[in-house]
């Protein structure tokens, strides 16, 4: 709301220096979090034929 009130166009780009310590750590552990499940998701789908990737009550 602030970028529009000064005329600016509306993004969604944050400034990690007006955040709270606590509110870094937050996004922190949930960048982290995220990094972690791709990589999972990325090796699993790595070991896995193509026909394995439907869900299991298509099969």
């Amino acid at each position: 709301m602030q970028q529009l009130e000064r005329g600016s166009a509306a993004s969604d780009i944050i400034a990690i220096s007006r955040l709270s310590p606590i509110d870094r750590r937050v996004i922190t552990h949930a960048v982290k979090e995220i990094r972690a499940t791709q990589e999972r998701m990325a090796s699993t789908a790595g070991s896995l034929g193509i026909d394995q990737w439907r869900t299991p009550t298509e099969r």
